[in-house]
């Protein structure tokens, strides 16, 4: 350190010199010096004052090229609600300084953060505001991220507003602006006082609120405590989040997902994550009247009404014991929600069905994804009531036991020519009946008539266009309501499902059936809907239509070929089929799988703890698995591919003739080649030269004589064009009954 120097003159003013080690002797000769000490102490005290002295002195960081700064530009750098007044003793009424904290923030693009424990009373609503800062094209506007999550938040005000209020209303002029995107939200715990449950407003419409997101888009969420509201959080027009949740406990409604604005920017809620959390309600909560954990819902008004492919992770949805009284249902569609899953999830001590899917009459609230990991002492522990239109909920995972059913090799006989009894493969069976389906008494007379027909195909059935000719499956819908009903098709053809409903007595139910239910939360009395429902795993409305006495989809479209299905509870049996519709269809093969036990579909609650097996079989056939023929295939067969040892038993067996035929010769069963004959679709097969067999390359019209003939891989024949596959099968008698 150097000398002092001698500075003749100094004021109060007069900066200290920042950045160098000289020591400065201020002195003042004779009888200045008086004066000098009094203005020596006022600047003093500037120094060291609140405003002042963190401006004058100096900071600089360590490492290269770090830059001077003041300590007050240092400190200003990260604000605490505790320089806003904030006292965080529970009992001081915090509500202005947190306010005032939160507003110098959002002005000033800093990150509102506590930094420590606190624990605040507050007696109105606190709102965050996005902080929207224009980046050009790099995924848009960007907002400043909070961490509040060592707050506490005690609420002692009136139960008409939101607690919390994050982000602001929808602009109608300007959607999708000021919205939270690509950012960090530490939520803090909020807790209705009192303390004792209380839910001022019983409907969805109210604004008691613990936590309200607007608008949030590809956001990292921690959720702490919400204890004790009507709402206890409720997201409006969120999506593509990831949300890990503590608990929300004891809200009428936990978790609300909803809507806010007529447009698609500002009100759909999908593609969002939720990790963990527990949803329910203490013992105490039972007598307040019934309560559900997670809501999809919608405003009611012009909004969209989507709410797809969110997804909650291991979440615990338990109440105290609630074994009578109100109902406590974990999950809770209200007309809108499609194909959202709930995987792994525990479902404990609760009243009620695991979900309420209501359609709303609109087919909505459909093909949602129930794969529970542990359940005890809930009322309904699987059930899943499925009104409005809603179809297609599925209950899966280690409590559900799916079982399935595939038909394997569909390019075997379905039925041979010359009589008019069938037939049947094993578990499928063949309709052709025109204009009406009669199935009241399944019966094996004329199965086949009205001039629908059946094709031959290297690897399919192929069936007729018009909707007459049917292969399919029946399926006992006794206690299993919930099905994947699947089928493939040749390439290039698509073809319709078709269902009809058999009640005990194998009567038809066509149309609509009368719904007695009520919704355990809102007491309203659910609306009429059809039999069977289902949608498409891709898509959330409903797929099917009346369809003459059946329920069918209204046009060929290769997304049907995969239906989640319900029916009701009248429903004891189910033909599942399909069908040619305005173009001829090659089936390859169906499948059928069952989910969960005893879903509530309606108003009939399930009296089972378990599962009957998924059970398909063919009622014209007597459940018989083995091919059946009425005479010997290679004489009147024209459907099929056989392998050396395959054996077709005698359908029409008596005293004194074959109990069946067994092939002989590997080939191909298929019909005689015709002229001038229309040949479609693409692998259709016929017989011709001998006993050759040819497949259809080209569509066409065949010639007006010949055929193809010869082993060639392509064979002009009038506009087809034909290749060489084979020889015709040949069969064996076996011994006489």
């Amino acid at each position: 350190m150097t000398a002092g120097k001698t500075v003749p003159e100094l004021t109060a003013t007069t900066p200290p010199i920042v950045g160098t080690d000289e020591l400065v002797v201020y002195r003042a000769p004779g009888p200045l010096k008086r004066a000098t000490a009094t203005v020596f102490s006022d600047y003093i005290k500037a120094f060291f004052s609140a405003s002042g002295g963190s401006a004058l002195v100096g900071f600089l960081q360590a490492g290269t090229s770090a830059v001077a700064r003041t300590v007050q530009a240092r400190l200003r750098d990260e604000p605490s609600p505790f320089d806003y007044g904030v006292v965080g003793d529970g009992t001081t009424n915090d509500t202005a300084a947190w306010q005032a904290y939160l507003n110098y923030c959002y002005a000033n693009q800093r990150v509102p953060r506590c930094p420590r424990f606190c624990k605040s009373l507050i007696s109105d609503t606190l709102t965050i505001l996005p902080q929207n800062i224009a980046v050009g094209g790099i995924g848009g506007n960007q907002t400043v991220a909070f961490d509040l999550s060592n707050v506490l938040f005690v609420y002692s005000g009136a139960r008409t507003k939101p607690v919390v209020d994050i982000g602001v209303a929808p602009d109608p002029l300007n959607p999708g602006a000021n919205s939270y995107s690509e950012s960090y939200m530490g939520l803090p715990s909020v807790v209705a006082s009192g303390g004792s449950v209380s839910w001022p407003v019983t409907s969805l419409t109210g604004a008691d609120i613990g936590i309200r997101i607007r608008r949030a888009f590809r956001c990292k969420v921690d959720v702490g405590y919400v204890v004790g509201f009507s709402k206890g959080m409720e997201l409006n027009g969120c999506a593509y989040n990831n949300f890990f949740v503590k608990h929300i406990i004891d809200c009428k409604y936990g978790l609300v997902l909803s809507t806010e604005g007529t447009n698609i920017d500002d009100s759909f809620t999908n593609e969002n994550n939720f990790y963990g959390g527990r949803y329910g309600h203490s013992s105490n909560s039972n007598g307040l009247g019934a309560a559900a954990m997670i809501v999809f819902t919608w405003d009611k008004s012009a909004s969209y009404r989507g709410h797809n492919s969110n997804r909650f992770w291991g979440s615990c949805f338990e109440s105290g014991g609630a074994s009578s009284g109100a109902d406590r249902i974990p999950v809770w569609f209200d007309g809108v929600g499609a194909h959202n899953c709930f995987r792994d999830f525990r479902n404990e001590g609760n009243f009620g069905v695991v979900a309420i899917c209501d359609g709303a009459g609109t087919g909505r609230a459909s093909g949602n994804e129930f794969s529970m990991l542990y359940g005890e002492s809930a009322g309904l522990e699987l059930a899943i009531q499925q009104v409005g239109g809603a179809a297609g909920n599925i209950a899966t995972g280690p409590r559900s036991h799916q079982s399935h059913w595939h038909s394997g090799d569909m390019g075997k006989l379905i039925y041979t020519n010359g009589d008019t009894k069938a037939a049947l493969r094993g578990k499928e069976f063949f309709f052709g009946v025109a204009n009406t389906f009669i199935a009241s008494t399944p019966s094996r007379v004329d199965p086949v008539g009205g001039g629908a027909s059946i094709m031959t195909h290297r690897t399919a059935v192929m069936l007729d266009s018009g909707g007459y000719a049917r292969v399919g499956v029946a399926i006992d819908t006794t206690i299993l309501k919930d099905f994947l009903c699947c089928y493939s098709t040749v390439k290039g053809t698509s073809g319709r499902p078709y269902f009809v409903a058999l009640d005990a007595n194998g009567a038809i139910l066509a149309g609509t059936a009368t719904e007695t239910a009520t919704n355990p939360i809102t007491s309203a009395t659910f609306s009429n809907e059809s039999y069977v429902k289902a949608v498409t795993p891709i898509t959330a409305s409903a797929a099917l239509v009346t369809s003459d006495n059946g329920f069918s989809t209204s046009a060929d479209v290769e997304s049907t070929r995969a239906l989640f299905v319900t029916v009701r509870p009248e429903v004891k049996t189910l033909l599942f089929m399909a069908m040619g519709g305005s173009a001829k269809v090659g089936v390859h093969s169906m499948s059928v799988t069952s989910f969960g036990f005893g879903d509530l579909v309606g108003s009939a609650y399930p009296t089972l703890d378990g599962i009957s097996a998924l059970r398909v079989f063919n009622p014209l056939d007597d459940g018989y698995d083995d091919m059946r023929a009425i005479a010997n295939p290679a004489t009147t067969g024209i459907h099929g591919y056989y392998r050396l040892g395959d054996i077709v038993r005698n359908a029409v067996v008596v005293a004194g003739q074959p109990t069946g035929w067994q092939c002989t010769a590997t080939g191909f069963l298929a019909p005689a080649w015709a002229i001038s004959t229309a040949y479609d679709p693409v692998g259709r097969l016929v017989t011709n030269d001998t006993g050759k067999i040819y497949e259809l390359l080209t569509t066409g019209t065949s010639a007006g004589s010949g055929g193809p003939t010869g082993t060639g891989s392509s064979i002009t024949d009038g506009t087809c064009v034909w290749r060489y596959i084979g020889v015709k099968a040949t069969f064996a008698a076996l011994a006489n009954l």
